[in-house]
Protein backbone atom coordinates (compact mmCIF):
# COMPACT_ATOMS: atom_id res chain seq x y z
CA UNK A 1 0.00 0.00 0.00
CA UNK A 2 1.44 3.36 -1.03
CA UNK A 3 0.74 6.52 0.94
CA UNK A 4 -1.32 8.77 -1.36
CA UNK A 5 0.66 11.88 -0.38
CA UNK A 6 3.83 10.08 -1.46
CA UNK A 7 2.24 9.09 -4.79
CA UNK A 8 1.31 12.73 -5.51
CA UNK A 9 4.84 13.84 -4.67
CA UNK A 10 6.31 11.21 -7.01
CA UNK A 11 4.16 12.62 -9.80
CA UNK A 12 5.21 16.17 -8.98
CA UNK A 13 8.86 15.09 -9.09
CA UNK A 14 8.44 14.30 -12.76
CA UNK A 15 7.69 17.99 -13.39
CA UNK A 16 9.79 19.70 -10.70
CA UNK A 17 13.06 18.11 -9.63
CA UNK A 18 13.34 17.91 -5.89
CA UNK A 19 9.61 18.33 -5.12
CA UNK A 20 9.56 15.02 -3.29
CA UNK A 21 12.48 15.86 -1.11
CA UNK A 22 11.32 19.34 -0.17
CA UNK A 23 8.21 17.78 1.34
CA UNK A 24 9.88 14.66 2.69
CA UNK A 25 9.46 15.42 6.42
CA UNK A 26 5.68 15.38 5.90
CA UNK A 27 5.88 12.24 3.80
CA UNK A 28 8.26 10.47 6.19
CA UNK A 29 5.89 11.17 9.08
CA UNK A 30 3.01 9.78 7.01
CA UNK A 31 5.01 6.66 6.25
CA UNK A 32 5.69 6.01 9.93
CA UNK A 33 2.06 6.46 10.86
CA UNK A 34 0.73 3.93 8.35
CA UNK A 35 0.90 0.19 8.54
CA UNK A 36 3.60 -0.57 6.01
CA UNK A 37 6.07 -3.39 5.87
CA UNK A 38 9.78 -3.01 6.50
CA UNK A 39 10.55 -3.13 2.77
CA UNK A 40 7.99 -0.43 1.96
CA UNK A 41 9.42 1.95 4.54
CA UNK A 42 13.04 1.25 3.54
CA UNK A 43 12.28 1.79 -0.15
CA UNK A 44 10.39 5.00 0.57
CA UNK A 45 13.38 6.25 2.55
CA UNK A 46 15.68 5.22 -0.29
CA UNK A 47 13.66 7.03 -2.98
CA UNK A 48 13.39 10.15 -0.85
CA UNK A 49 17.12 10.05 -0.12
CA UNK A 50 17.92 9.59 -3.79
CA UNK A 51 15.68 12.53 -4.69
CA UNK A 52 17.48 14.57 -2.03
CA UNK A 53 20.84 13.75 -3.61
CA UNK A 54 19.54 14.95 -6.97
CA UNK A 55 18.25 18.11 -5.35
CA UNK A 56 21.60 18.69 -3.63
CA UNK A 57 23.39 18.51 -6.98
CA UNK A 58 21.64 21.62 -8.30
CA UNK A 59 23.79 24.71 -8.86
CA UNK A 60 23.80 27.20 -5.97
CA UNK A 61 23.98 30.87 -6.95
CA UNK A 62 24.18 32.32 -3.44
CA UNK A 63 25.62 31.51 0.01
CA UNK A 64 22.14 31.06 1.48
CA UNK A 65 21.32 28.61 -1.32
CA UNK A 66 24.56 26.75 -0.56
CA UNK A 67 23.46 26.31 3.06
CA UNK A 68 20.09 24.99 1.92
CA UNK A 69 21.92 22.59 -0.38
CA UNK A 70 24.04 21.31 2.54
CA UNK A 71 20.88 20.87 4.61
CA UNK A 72 19.21 18.90 1.80
CA UNK A 73 22.28 16.71 1.46
CA UNK A 74 22.33 16.07 5.20
CA UNK A 75 18.65 15.07 5.18
CA UNK A 76 19.22 12.90 2.11
CA UNK A 77 22.09 11.07 3.79
CA UNK A 78 20.00 10.52 6.91
CA UNK A 79 17.27 8.95 4.78
CA UNK A 80 19.79 6.80 2.89
CA UNK A 81 21.31 5.62 6.21
CA UNK A 82 17.84 4.59 7.38
CA UNK A 83 17.12 2.91 4.05
CA UNK A 84 20.34 0.87 4.15
CA UNK A 85 19.61 -0.28 7.70
CA UNK A 86 16.02 -1.16 6.80
CA UNK A 87 17.11 -3.09 3.72
CA UNK A 88 19.72 -4.96 5.77
CA UNK A 89 16.98 -5.98 8.21
CA UNK A 90 14.68 -6.97 5.36
CA UNK A 91 17.44 -9.08 3.84
CA UNK A 92 16.94 -8.32 0.14
CA UNK A 93 20.43 -8.03 -1.35
CA UNK A 94 19.20 -6.61 -4.67
CA UNK A 95 17.80 -3.44 -3.13
CA UNK A 96 20.66 -3.18 -0.65
CA UNK A 97 23.27 -2.99 -3.43
CA UNK A 98 21.45 -0.08 -5.07
CA UNK A 99 21.09 1.78 -1.77
CA UNK A 100 24.77 1.26 -0.90
CA UNK A 101 25.84 2.63 -4.29
CA UNK A 102 23.63 5.72 -3.93
CA UNK A 103 24.81 6.31 -0.36
CA UNK A 104 28.40 6.05 -1.62
CA UNK A 105 27.58 8.82 -4.09
CA UNK A 106 26.39 10.95 -1.18
CA UNK A 107 29.53 10.25 0.83
CA UNK A 108 31.56 11.26 -2.20
CA UNK A 109 29.69 14.58 -2.39
CA UNK A 110 30.54 15.10 1.28
CA UNK A 111 34.17 14.18 0.51
CA UNK A 112 33.94 11.28 2.96
CA UNK A 113 35.82 9.04 0.58
CA UNK A 114 36.62 6.22 3.03
CA UNK A 115 32.91 5.75 3.79
CA UNK A 116 32.12 5.85 0.06
CA UNK A 117 34.74 3.17 -0.59
CA UNK A 118 33.34 1.02 2.24
CA UNK A 119 29.83 1.16 0.77
CA UNK A 120 31.14 0.45 -2.71
CA UNK A 121 33.21 -2.46 -1.45
CA UNK A 122 30.17 -4.01 0.24
CA UNK A 123 28.05 -3.42 -2.88
CA UNK A 124 30.73 -5.10 -5.02
CA UNK A 125 30.90 -8.14 -2.72
CA UNK A 126 27.13 -8.62 -2.87
CA UNK A 127 26.90 -8.02 -6.63
CA UNK A 128 29.72 -10.46 -7.41
CA UNK A 129 28.29 -13.18 -5.18
CA UNK A 130 24.86 -12.79 -6.73
CA UNK A 131 26.06 -12.49 -10.35
CA UNK A 132 24.30 -9.11 -10.55
CA UNK A 133 25.85 -7.70 -13.72
CA UNK A 134 23.70 -4.56 -13.87
CA UNK A 135 24.67 -3.76 -10.29
CA UNK A 136 28.30 -4.46 -11.18
CA UNK A 137 27.98 -1.89 -13.94
CA UNK A 138 26.48 0.65 -11.50
CA UNK A 139 29.29 -0.14 -9.05
CA UNK A 140 31.98 0.53 -11.67
CA UNK A 141 30.34 3.79 -12.74
CA UNK A 142 30.17 5.07 -9.17
CA UNK A 143 33.67 3.77 -8.34
CA UNK A 144 34.95 5.61 -11.42
CA UNK A 145 33.29 8.84 -10.27
CA UNK A 146 34.78 8.38 -6.80
CA UNK A 147 38.26 7.84 -8.24
CA UNK A 148 37.86 10.91 -10.44
CA UNK A 149 36.78 12.97 -7.38
CA UNK A 150 40.03 11.88 -5.73
CA UNK A 151 42.08 12.79 -8.83
CA UNK A 152 42.88 9.15 -9.57
CA UNK A 153 42.23 9.28 -13.32
CA UNK A 154 43.98 5.98 -14.11
CA UNK A 155 41.81 3.94 -11.76
CA UNK A 156 38.72 5.91 -12.84
CA UNK A 157 39.42 5.02 -16.49
CA UNK A 158 39.71 1.33 -15.56
CA UNK A 159 36.32 1.42 -13.82
CA UNK A 160 34.67 3.25 -16.72
CA UNK A 161 36.19 0.76 -19.20
CA UNK A 162 34.82 -2.16 -17.17
CA UNK A 163 31.42 -0.45 -17.00
CA UNK A 164 31.47 0.06 -20.78
CA UNK A 165 32.23 -3.63 -21.28
CA UNK A 166 29.36 -4.62 -18.95
CA UNK A 167 26.97 -2.25 -20.75
CA UNK A 168 27.78 -3.89 -24.08
CA UNK A 169 27.59 -7.38 -22.58
CA UNK A 170 24.22 -6.84 -20.88
CA UNK A 171 22.56 -4.29 -23.15
CA UNK A 172 22.25 -1.87 -20.20
CA UNK A 173 22.39 1.11 -22.57
CA UNK A 174 20.52 3.50 -20.32
CA UNK A 175 23.94 4.01 -18.70
CA UNK A 176 25.72 4.90 -21.97
CA UNK A 177 25.72 8.63 -21.19
CA UNK A 178 27.56 8.04 -17.90
CA UNK A 179 30.69 6.61 -19.52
Amino acid sequence: MVDLRYDKLIKSFLGVQGAIFQKSPLVAEGIKSTVLGLLDVALDQFYLGRAGLLSALEKTPSPSAAQKQRDRLSRAMNLLDQAVEGLRKYGDQNYLVTALIKRAAGFSLLEEYAKARDDLSEALDIAELGSMKLHLCDYHLEAGRLCRAQDNDTEAAEHFQTAKKLIEETGYHRRDSEI
